[in-house]
């Protein structure tokens, strides 16, 4: 029996918009952006940002760096970053705020300080509560210093969260990250974003 599900955010609760991301930082001179930024596992040194190994200032920094423009803000550079998310849709939060009744709720993301509090903002303008009420706790690998697919996170989130991984749905759109936790005995759900996202969370747990 389901108790327990784990959310990706990127690619599952977030669409995610690359092109749109990589033309903001063309505009900021950054032509070799694609070169870090994937959509199921990060390079160089975002890649460091997302696990945690450097900071926010660290990584704007960085971007400067292999910038071919010369003072540019860090809100400028914020905004390019969160421009690769788009605010999460109605009818996933109306599901999630379903299931929060039946199931013990969390978030294991791969993701950066940046992009969270960006997430965070637009989820509160569009819904007028935080978004980290829906969940027990929300485990970041920026603030655990690992990242998926490394078992490690899995296993560390587990603990925290007081869960057993055979009664733990996991949802993500990474077949790698799917592939770690099923040989840890989660549940698994591998995310097709061509599929309605109410109609795969209520097939995995009738499933599960």
């Amino acid at each position: 029996m389901i108790r327990n599900i784990f959310f990706d955010m990127g690619g599952v609760l977030v669409p995610l918009n690359k092109e749109r991301t990589l033309k903001a930082f063309g505009e900021l001179g950054v032509t070799s952006f694609a070169d870090y930024l994937n959509p199921y596992l990060q390079k160089g040194f975002f890649a460091k940002f997302e696990n945690g190994d450097i900071s926010a200032a660290e990584f704007r920094n960085c971007v400067r760096e292999i910038s071919s423009r010369k003072n540019i803000s860090d809100d400028a550079i914020d905004h390019a970053l969160n421009l690769f998310l788009d605010p999460i849709p109605a009818e996933r939060e109306a599901m999630l705020r379903e299931l929060k009744g039946s199931y013990r709720l969390f978030l294991l993301s791969n993701n950066n300080p940046i992009s969270l509090a960006g997430i965070c903002r637009t989820f509160r303008e569009n819904y007028g509560y935080e978004f980290d009420q829906l969940f027990i706790e929300m485990f970041c690998s920026y603030r655990m210093n690992m990242s998926k697919p490394s078992k490690e996170i899995f296993i560390k989130a587990l603990e925290n969260a007081d869960a057993d991984s055979s009664q733990t749905l996991f949802i993500d759109d990474s077949s790698a990250n799917i592939e770690a936790a099923q040989e840890l005995g989660f549940v698994t759900c591998l995310y097709d974003v061509n599929t309605p996202f109410t109609e795969q969370i209520r097939r995995a747990l009738a499933n599960g």
